[in-house]
């Protein structure tokens, strides 16, 4: 998948059962937090941690915490599933 948004390679990994259904969940919120931060967005966009920020009556560095322990635990997960396990063999101690 050449120049493939996020939002597609998760739903191919959900298909091809590369992640769970749950782990789809949380990738695709960790999208969604990351998108308005990464990408401009008008100020009256709903996504943009502002306006988050007034709907839910908390401060934005609370949120903006929240979410960062959302996308760290995710990334963890992921690398967990992932990671090639130390072996004796290969001089990794």
């Amino acid at each position: 998948m050449q120049r493939a948004r996020v939002a597609d390679l998760l739903e191919k990994a959900k298909e091809e059962r590369l992640i769970s259904e749950s782990e789809f969940t949380v990738f695709n919120k960790v999208r969604k937090i990351r998108n308005p931060i990464i990408h401009f967005c008008k100020s009256n966009d709903k996504e943009i941690i502002e306006y988050r920020a007034v709907k839910n009556d908390r401060y934005p560095h609370k949120l903006l915490e929240e979410d960062s322990k959302t996308a760290l635990k995710a990334n963890f997960r992921i690398m967990s599933k992932f990671s090639i396990p130390k072996h004796r063999d290969w001089g990794i101690t």
